[in-house]
């Protein structure tokens, strides 16, 4: 790995914890539990990443499962249990975090793009699109409860140029939201109507342009991580108006970044692709700027970003080895907001979301 460089600052506020990994694609999605740590969804990594950030410690944890590919999203239920989306491997990974235990629940469908929470008790994921069979591009509705599982949502969205979704968030509106990939399109299902629609007329960008997706710190915009065709962050608000970031220009040509998430200080923050910066994306002005120290030319180095109850943010290692820890942001007021879950109404907050 290329020596560490700080970016501007004596301390860079980032620092690896837990154990070195190895293989490529080790996880694809991370979410946070009620006991307060975070867990790595398995993408070609054998198992579970538990993530403990009171001890700053990283564990393997349940049984190896053997495959690529195999789930890609993970997101809390109200349950208390986390579920991880079926894409090569055609089930659910349920996980309890009281027991560190996992189950597999049979799906019929694979090919799940992210996985999200909605407030009616079921979980929806965005299916790839791309052709083939035309339910590709239809969501699949689980109830985790029933155990029943369905497709819901239009399936003929081939007006659109381009092909793959990348994962499923829960928005304001109680509608979940894809990012487009290269479609160029973002996509928006009503459960309440079983209807689809196309939330903006304009393109974002080119081929794969968009990745990363997340509601952001004021609870008004959906914003984007730039994966190859961009360098900056581009946002919506909730009316589909475009607002593009300025500031930061690419260190690196190709794949820029790979997800994003609010951070305690009311800033965005980017999980890195090819960039060998984590991105700050400051929404007092819209500038983005690189953050911490340089990591060096790794491709795709983390797929996923989320803040835990401390206050601090952690990245899901795909090429990279080792977990990445960011401190020194702030803290959130409660637990609550970060887990995603109202402690009175049960109904999901603006965190809530899946990869």
């Amino acid at each position: 790995m290329t020596a560490i460089q700080f970016f501007g600052r004596v301390d860079p506020k980032m620092r690896f914890i837990g154990p070195e990994f190895t293989g490529s694609a080790k996880t694809m999605g991370m979410a946070l539990a009620g006991n307060g740590c975070l867990y790595c969804c398995p993408f070609h990594h054998p198992r579970v990443l538990k993530i403990d950030p009171e001890n700053a410690t990283v564990t393997e944890i349940g049984p190896e499962y053997i495959g690529f590919s195999k789930w890609w999203g993970i997101c809390s239920h109200s349950n208390g249990k986390l579920y991880c989306a079926p894409n090569a491997r055609l089930t659910y990974l349920e996980i309890d975090p009281a027991t560190d235990t996992m189950t597999e629940i049979n799906s019929v469908y694979d090919l799940a793009r992210g996985i999200s929470f909605h407030p009616n008790g079921k979980l929806y994921s965005w299916r790839s699109g791309g052709g083939g069979d035309s339910d590709r591009n239809q969501l699949i509705e689980f109830d985790p409860i029933s155990l029943q599982i369905n497709l819901v949502g239009e399936s003929d969205l081939s007006n659109v140029p381009g092909g793959f979704f990348r994962t499923t968030i829960l928005g304001k509106d109680n509608r979940i939201y894809n990012s487009v990939g290269n479609k160029r399109r973002i996509y928006r299902y009503d459960p309440a109507s079983d209807t689809t629609e196309i939330f903006n007329t304009e393109d974002i960008g080119g081929n794969n342009s968009h990745w990363g997706m997340c509601l952001a710190a004021d609870n008004e915009n959906i914003y984007y991580a730039n994966h190859i065709d961009g360098n900056m962050l581009t946002w919506y608000d909730t009316n589909g108006v475009k607002g593009v970031a300025s500031g930061y220009q690419a260190y690196s040509p190709g794949a820029n970044n790979f997800a994003i998430t609010p951070a305690p200080d009311g800033n965005l923050f980017c999980a890195p692709a090819n960039s060998p910066f984590v991105i700050r994306h400051k929404t007092i002005d819209g500038i983005d700027s690189p953050f911490g120290f340089n990591m060096g030319t790794t491709g795709e180095k983390y797929t996923s970003i989320k803040c835990a109850g401390n206050g601090k943010l952690y990245l899901a290692p795909y090429n990279m080895p080792r977990v990445l820890e960011i401190y020194g942001i702030g803290e959130f007021t409660s637990f609550s907001q970060v887990y995603g879950f109202d402690p009175i109404t049960n109904e999901p907050t603006i965190y809530m979301r899946g990869l």
